[in-house]
């Protein structure tokens, strides 16, 4: 499972994301931040879940429970992280910019 997020991980960083592996309740994680909006973030997992034969079948899944991707196909997984994450980046940019300081309310 590790070596799944280590493989999403490069893809996503090659992208641009800032990528940190952690490991929680003995279970590896990992956190998808933009380095420009630090709050917003994903923490993905692998899960197992049944395949169509019934099998079961590991896929990358968000926090929210959302199915990114399986496994052998890291791609793909990232580009469900991009299109979770890449609106609320986008919103909270455009919000720093229209007040002149970066992200804070002045």
């Amino acid at each position: 499972m590790e070596t799944n997020l280590r493989q999403l991980a490069r893809i996503l960083t090659d992208d641009g994301w800032t990528c940190t592996l952690r490991v929680a309740d003995g279970r590896p994680l990992l956190r998808v931040v933009d380095a420009r909006v630090p709050v917003l973030g994903e923490t993905i997992a692998v899960a197992l879940v049944p395949d169509a034969g019934g099998g079961p079948a590991a896929w990358f899944r968000s926090s929210t429970g959302v199915l990114l991707g399986p496994c052998d196909d890291p791609g793909r997984a990232a580009t469900g992280v991009r299109v979770l994450l890449g609106p609320w980046v986008a919103r909270a940019l455009g919000a720093g910019r229209r007040s002149g300081t970066g992200l804070r309310n002045e």
